[in-house]
């Protein structure tokens, strides 16, 4: 829709997804006496829902052809590198979270849990 000089209608659909999740949260609350958790994830979730299909059908209709033949428009060596990268963030974040729980263990070990152990002098 932005690129397609339509940034007025898109912003207008952004705005109702808005409203829609901050009306859907107090209705969910007020009105169905769910915990505002729920009420609030539920109403983000039909803002968003709301959202992607307006932006879908207005595209379609505004000539932006977003559902015809799109792998064609794909450049295949810049996903090839997107997705190389990406795994590799993949790959570098499973590392922490795996070596956090090392990490307590050794500290643990070595440090031990009574805290009089542990010198704080500069």
């Amino acid at each position: 829709m932005q690129t397609s000089h339509h940034i007025f209608t898109d912003n207008l659909l952004l705005t109702a997804a808005e409203w829609i999740w901050a009306a859907g949260t107090v209705i969910g609350i007020y009105l169905i006496h769910l915990p505002w958790q729920t009420a609030t994830g539920w109403a983000i979730l039909a803002g968003a829902m709301t959202l992607l299909v307006s932006r879908g059908i207005l595209s379609h209709r505004h000539g932006s052809e977003l559902f015809t033949q799109w792998w064609k428009r794909i450049h295949w060596p810049t996903l090839r590198h997107l997705l190389t990268f990406g795994l590799m963030v993949v790959a570098a974040q499973m590392a922490d979270f795996l070596y956090a729980p090392t990490n307590y263990l050794l500290i643990a070990k070595l440090l031990g849990t009574n805290s009089s152990r542990i010198i704080l002098s500069p």
